[in-house]
């Protein structure tokens, strides 16, 4: 579910990840390798064991997701959001804290630094550094796989309820798509209104005769709110030749608002398209 525009990498996503794994562990038994050598920094050692703490959560995931279908616990809001929880404080607990020891130490324990020696003054601004660099690489990766693991579960509840209604005899319109956005907790002003008409049987919906029947947005209007003048509060997005207020959709939309905000006055339709939004969405 990653690619190069989602996770601001210039290299195929699975590359950089392996990439990334491989640099780690090589530098990360090169410590260990000198912790032992020097008979010093053993506080890295012991960081570094937290470091790997939301490895084990995240080794989890992954097997998870390769899972076919998918373990329920990965298709429920409430249980995917408890896991993300846990691994958020595993994540401050093993990478965040040392990183901030570090720099704690960096104001208030010069004069114990100054004790070292020059290999274990190395060793230490080396791993700490290198480390945490790191993490700020891996955080729009982490991010990515969240809003990942949101479309999956928003596509499982939108198939199970278009499966309800339809053996019930409804039809995917009116009442029912009201119904729909209510149990799924989309805001009506995140769109256009709730349809009257049944949906079309195509999957794609004409953006010239949706065009004609909206309110004229011009540019000036558009990059003032959007652009660099960017108004707190305001965001449009381009779709098709149509332009879309979500500013009321931020919190909502199942990829984060950061997702959003990454097309804030631009023309978002080809990465709209690749992500293959389902009919529901699109309407």
């Amino acid at each position: 579910g990653l690619d190069s525009e989602s996770v601001l990498v210039d290299a195929n996503p699975n590359i950089f990840l392996a990439q990334a794994y491989l640099t780690h562990h090589i530098v990360a038994g090169f410590g260990f390798y000198m912790i032992n050598r020097l008979q010093g920094c053993t506080g890295i050692g012991a960081f570094g064991l937290l470091y790997e703490l939301p490895v084990l959560m995240m080794n989890h995931r992954e097997f998870a997701v390769l899972c076919d279908p998918r373990p329920a616990w990965m298709l429920e809001k409430a249980k995917m959001e408890e896991f993300w929880y846990r691994y958020k404080v595993a994540y401050v607990i093993g990478r965040i804290i040392p990183t901030i020891v570090y720099v704690y130490s960096l104001l208030f324990w010069r004069d114990d630094l100054a004790l070292i020696s020059w290999g274990e003054v190395l060793l230490y601004h080396f791993m700490a550094i290198f480390f945490t660099y790191l993490n700020y690489r891996l955080l729009n990766v982490l991010n990515c796989w969240y809003a990942s693991d949101n479309r999956v579960i928003n596509k499982h509840l939108e198939a199970q309820y278009e499966a309800r209604v339809l053996s019930e005899g409804g039809t995917l319109n009116g009442e029912n798509s009201r119904g729909k956005d209510q149990e799924m907790g989309v805001d009506d002003d995140a769109g256009a209104g709730v349809l009257n008409e049944p949906e079309p049987v195509c999957d794609e919906v004409d953006p010239a005769t949706q065009a004609s029947q909206l309110k004229e947005v011009t540019e000036a209007e558009f990059y003032k709110d959007s652009g660099a003048t960017y108004e707190p509060g305001v965001v449009w997005i381009e779709i098709d030749g149509i332009a879309y207020d979500v500013s009321g959709f931020m919190d909502l939309h199942p990829g984060g608002a950061a997702t959003l905000q990454r097309f804030m006055g631009r023309d978002a339709t080809e990465a709209f398209h690749r992500v293959r939004h389902s009919l529901s969405a699109k309407l």
